[in-house]
Parts: C-alpha cells; sequence; structure tokens
C-alpha cells in the first residue's frame, strides 16, 4: 500500500479509498461507541488513532503534491515521446517541485540535447550539462546518470579528461558489474 502511494500508479484514489475504509473498520473495533465515557485504556486507543490519522495525513499530503507534479512529469514524458521536445521541456520544468525527483533531470537534459539538434542553439546545450550536473548532485547513486553527465560533458568541452575519468570511475564504483559503456567511457577519456 505505502508504496503504491509514494510511487503514484495512477490508483491514487482507489489506494485511498482503501485506507480510509480500512480506518474507519480498525477504529470501530478499537473505539466503542462510548468513547467521551471511555476508560484510561480506551484514551489511549484514541490517542493512538490520533497519532496515526495525523500521519496519514501528512502522507496524504507527501502523496497529493507527488501526484500533482508527477502528472507534469508524465506528460513531458509523452511529449518527449511525440518528438515534441519544447512541450516536454515546460513540462518538465513545471515538474521540478518534485520532491522524488527520480530521473527528472536527465529527461529534462535529454529533451534539450534533442532541442538543440533541432536549432543549434548553444545554450539550450549548456542548459542540457548543467541540468545533467544537477541531476548528479540530486541522485549521487545514480551511476548512469554519472555516466552520461561525463560522456556529454567531456565531448563537449565542458570538463577536462580528469574530471571526466572522476565521473566515470564513481559510476563504475557505484554499478560494476552491468554496463560496459562505463568501462569504454572511461578508456576514451584516457585516450
Amino acid at each position: 500500500f505505502f508504496h503504491n502511494g509514494l510511487d503514484y500508479n495512477l490508483n491514487f484514489l482507489a489506494n485511498f479509498l482503501v485506507l480510509w475504509g480500512g480506518l474507519g473498520i480498525m477504529s470501530s473495533i478499537l473505539l466503542p461507541y462510548e468513547l467521551p465515557y471511555a476508560k484510561k485504556q480506551q484514551s489511549r486507543t484514541a490517542y493512538f488513532l490520533t497519532a496515526v490519522s495525523l500521519f496519514l495525513l501528512l502522507f496524504l499530503f507527501f502523496t497529493a503534491h507527488e501526484a500533482y507534479y508527477g502528472a507534469f512529469y508524465k506528460a513531458g514524458r509523452v511529449a518527449f515521446s511525440e518528438k515534441r521536445y519544447s512541450s516536454a521541456i515546460s513540462a518538465y520544468k513545471k515538474a521540478e517541485p518534485l520532491w522524488l525527483k527520480r530521473r527528472l533531470f536527465y529527461d529534462e537534459s535529454v529533451a534539450y540535447f534533442k532541442r538543440y539538434t533541432e536549432t543549434l542553439d548553444s545554450l539550450l546545450l549548456e542548459q542540457g550539462i548543467q541540468l545533467l550536473f544537477q541531476a548528479t548532485h540530486e541522485n549521487p547513486f545514480d551511476a548512469f546518470i554519472m555516466d552520461a553527465y561525463a560522456k556529454t560533458a567531456y565531448e563537449n568541452g565542458k570538463i577536462s579528461a580528469t574530471e571526466a575519468i572522476v565521473y566515470y570511475s564513481e559510476a563504475i564504483s557505484l554499478d560494476a558489474k552491468n554496463n560496459l559503456a562505463y568501462y569504454f567511457h572511461l578508456l576514451s577519456a584516457y585516450v
């Protein structure tokens, strides 16, 4: 249940109907109808249910926030798949308040690079590389993003070979056995 609440998968309403239904059943079992005249034990149960309810309200706020901005992220991905790169970029910009960004900055940077290949506006290339750099700080444990930043920035002369080697080495240390491209990119930085 909590995974579905955090990883928005279009079942937002169904998840919360199940949650509040379960809470209603739980409260009817734990709290007898004479709650105002309840004894000390029932009072503890009421405090517990109040605490759980407050936690769930915070969880509801968090999930609603992620669902709202996640819809913009999804719209950006749809626009990107339809090769409407300017629309994708603006949708990704609207999704930036997400708390769990996943690969938002990477996807946004790729849209900037695609737009750059259409217009050859060097500002778009700069913004894309800057977003990749930001993505390496947002998610320092994503080897793919480390490699993508190093490769793109190095090939476009934005970082030196020494700096690229550091990023490639970090990508290899994070994900040594799953992607041989990291090794090939590291080798190309040495050559």
